[in-house]
């Protein structure tokens, strides 16, 4: 899709248009899904790991990731 879009000099179609929806929806689908694994796993991963003196996973933020 990114290369039809990119090397095509007009307006988008109405077909790239309705895959940009879904492609919409299934970004939005899979951060709530990250966002639930995060939120409900990775606390009691994370106290395991520290039990066993291990550093625990961090989320790396936008702004962390820019500074590296």
């Amino acid at each position: 899709m990114f290369g039809a879009v990119n090397s095509y000099g007009g307006r988008p179609t109405q077909t790239q248009l309705d895959r940009l929806n879904k492609v919409e929806k299934e970004l939005a689908s899979a951060n709530a899904s990250f966002q639930a694994i995060i939120s409900k796993d990775l606390k009691s991963l994370n106290d395991k790991l520290r039990r066993e003196k291990l550093d625990p996973i961090e989320i790396l933020t936008k702004e962390k990731f820019d500074a590296q």
